[in-house]
């Protein structure tokens, strides 16, 4: 995999462009994780704590997206009716479908229309993230925990086949750590590593070949990762190894190719910043930080127009960064 520099974290973080404003436009959430933004410019929200997925409307009117479970109407003996949806994380669109990946480690297809959803494949291994190429495959970045210590933690992206059917792509051993995001462009498909705080890049044309990596963060966060203990006693070793410290869970790609990367919280609370960077690897501008008003941000998606949807759990708030408005926090939310 093959890289290109990200900035060094900062304390306090890098100062936005003041050609951005962050407004916070949905507040009240209980974990709030994936974020999607369907052809309507309907924005949908996985909100994990209360197990449900939340439509906010183009003119911001907010409600619960009503699911059913798919009942066995064709009395298949071998049907198995789909579980409740627990900790729904992410969210994909497709046609007139919808892709949720939840706790139970389940990828579940819904009908955007109706509702009604069912069972489309199962995840193995422990889920990470999730996207969906131009063309419509499904890919999702896994973990494999054959022992307690982080050097055989064995780190996968799957694609999904269109009978719900998860191929190995690629093993990612000895190049990533913990690979918590993926975003699709064209025949490329991006991944950020929260454990090796890198953004890599796969030509999907080339199969599994895998080039070097594309973005790097700053290595001092990492200096000492231990790979004979467990990924969370490196994590507990404050100023050992953070996976928190670098590219959180999601990245999210603009019509133009730009890519918008999240880095999330270090050990001190700080370095919440959403970054974007050309299709070459360059760094646009710091288009929003703490200091505008983000806390924990983990989901990402983008419209077609450029604004920047970001979910932030902690704060349990979606944010929207829109290029050329003022510097200030809209206080009025849904």
């Amino acid at each position: 995999m093959s890289s290109f520099a990200f900035p060094p974290a900062l304390l306090p973080p890098p100062p936005a462009d003041s050609s951005y404003t962050t407004t916070k436009v949905a507040s009240d959430f209980i974990c709030p994780m994936g974020i999607a933004i369907d052809d309507d410019d309907n924005v949908f929200v996985c909100e994990g704590g209360m197990d449900q997925i939340v439509k906010i409307d183009k003119y911001g009117k907010r409600s619960v997206f009503q699911l059913t479970a798919k009942e066995n109407t064709d009395n298949n003996p071998k049907y198995v009716r789909p579980d409740k949806l627990t900790f729904p994380e992410a969210i994909v669109f497709r046609n007139d479908s919808m892709y949720v990946m939840d706790g139970n480690n389940t990828i579940y297809k819904v009908d955007r229309e109706t509702g009604i959803y069912e069972s489309y494949a199962t995840i193995i291994g422990h889920y990470l993230g999730f996207a969906i190429g131009d063309n419509g495959d499904l890919y999702y970045s896994s973990l494999d925990y054959p022992s307690e210590t982080a050097k055989d933690v064995v780190p996968r992206i799957f694609k999904v086949t269109r009978n719900g059917v998860s191929n190995e792509l690629i093993d990612l051993s000895g190049k990533m750590v913990y690979p918590g995001g993926l975003a699709v462009s064209g025949n490329i498909l991006y991944v950020a590593d929260m454990g090796g705080n890198t953004v890599g890049k796969i030509n999907l044309k080339m199969g599994t070949a895998v080039e070097s990596v594309f973005i790097t963060l700053n290595p001092a966060n990492n200096p000492t990762f231990n790979p004979n203990i467990s990924l969370v006693e490196n994590y507990a070793a404050k100023g050992v190894f953070n996976p928190y410290a670098g590219c959180q869970c999601n990245i999210a790609v603009a019509e133009n190719g730009d890519l918008i990367v999240l880095a999330n919280n270090d050990h001190e609370g700080n370095n919440r910043v959403v970054y974007r960077y050309s299709s070459k690897g360059d760094l646009v501008s710091v288009i929003s930080t703490v200091e505008e008003g983000l806390d924990g941000p983990l989901g990402v998606t983008v419209k077609k127009n450029g604004d920047v949807y970001v979910t932030n759990q902690v704060g349990g708030f979606v944010s929207v960064i829109k290029k050329n408005g003022d510097k200030k926090t809209d206080k009025k939310d849904n």
